[in-house]
């Protein structure tokens, strides 16, 4: 905590300030540290603080927007300096030490140094939830709203942005219908974080509806998408896999560019992931050499296929081969329903604050028979 860095070789007390985002714009104590009487040292945060600080009046003191410097009963002397950055006032640092000496010239250039550096860091923090909050509004509102009621088909999905801190965008899934009655299937991630990759996201998708209703098969499609990221003018990597589902035959038709292939879990409780060839991602710059192809095989009565993006397995301790050894130890169990299935994976797994990525989840169960 910043405060622990003044007390007790700069000063006796130091509180943090901070202006709500109100009308009122009324300040609000959000850090301190104190060395008390005995030597203590305290951190204690206080909604009405009987402090030295909060004599000093910090709006009137930040008022001319300089350090200000006042002498207080019990011989404390206080100093506030402004939090400004780019502009904006954010909050205020406050400083006593018992005792009335004045800080000297060398102390004051640190403190307002470290004022400055607090109210980039603070400056920084907010702009750049306030670009993820606005990352994963765009991000949801361009996934899917529902998901396609198909007879003999049982499907489930979950968007789960990484904890906080963390950089958001691109993730991304989805489910229709085809004209010719099978089920389509995608779910892919755009290399880089933020609004732009979720914009970008949000055209792959809309590519890849439009080529799916031509009827192209799985690989032919993505050399389709690929040949569409490279003339975007502004290529980028993204990793996809598409799969057509036919619910009559229970013919599924997998290609993949890039991407981790999907998990099955077999009426038994057997769990493995689908072996199949994964070419590179789409923008890879070598479209004349990218050659995809397809994968088929037949789902039986009550089997389970999850697609998924490598935010679901890979953590900071983990790398994805180990994820993908634990979600198949993870799903060795029979599931009534793709709803049950998400859910477990998201529990297992651990809750979004462990994940530095996006978590995207697409579940198939297919009906008994």
């Amino acid at each position: 905590m910043l405060t622990t860095l003044v007390v007790p070789q700069w000063a006796d007390e130091c509180v943090v300030w901070l202006r709500e985002q109100t009308r009122t714009g009324e300040w609000r104590l959000v850090a301190r540290t104190c060395r008390e009487r005995d030597g203590e040292i305290t951190g204690q945060v206080r909604t009405d603080p009987d402090t030295a600080a909060e004599a000093v009046g910090v709006a009137r003191a930040l008022g001319a927007g300089r350090p200000h410097q006042a002498r207080l009963s019990g011989g404390v002397l206080a100093l506030t300096l402004p939090l400004r950055a780019r502009g904006d006032q954010l909050g205020a640092l406050t400083v006593a030490r018992r005792g009335g000496a004045p800080w000297r010239p060398t102390d004051l250039e640190y403190l307002t140094d470290l004022a400055r550096r607090l109210a980039l860091a603070l400056d920084n923090a907010a702009r750049y939830e306030a670009e993820r909050s606005v990352a994963v509004t765009l991000q949801r509102s361009l996934l899917p709203s529902e998901l396609p009621t198909v007879p003999g088909v049982d499907l489930a999905a979950r968007y789960q942005p990484g904890g906080q801190g963390t950089s958001v965008g691109g993730d991304w899934y989805d489910a229709f219908p085809l004209p010719d009655g099978r089920l389509a299937l995608a779910i892919g991630d755009v290399m880089g974080r933020g609004v732009r990759a979720a914009a970008i996201m949000g055209q792959l998708r809309a590519a890849l509806r439009g080529y799916a209703l031509e009827n192209l098969p799985p690989a032919q499609l993505l050399t389709r998408l690929d040949a569409f990221v490279e003339a975007s003018g502004e290529p980028h990597l993204s990793t996809c896999l598409y799969a057509t589902y036919d619910p009559a035959g229970r013919r599924l038709c997998i290609a993949a560019a890039g991407h981790l292939p999907p998990l099955l879990v077999t009426p038994e409780g057997a769990s493995r992931h689908v072996a199949l060839p994964v070419g590179l991602p789409l923008g890879s710059g070598a479209a004349q050499d990218i050659t995809y192809a397809d994968h088929e095989l037949t789902l039986t009565g009550d089997s389970l296929l999850v697609l998924y993006t490598d935010g679901l397995i890979e953590t900071r301790e983990h790398s994805l081969d180990t994820g993908m050894r634990t979600l198949e130890s993870l799903t060795r169990r029979r599931f009534r329903d793709a709803e049950a299935a998400c859910e477990h994976l998201l529990t297992a797994l651990g809750p979004d604050g462990d994940h530095a990525d996006d978590t995207t989840i697409l579940a198939l169960h297919c009906g008994p028979g």
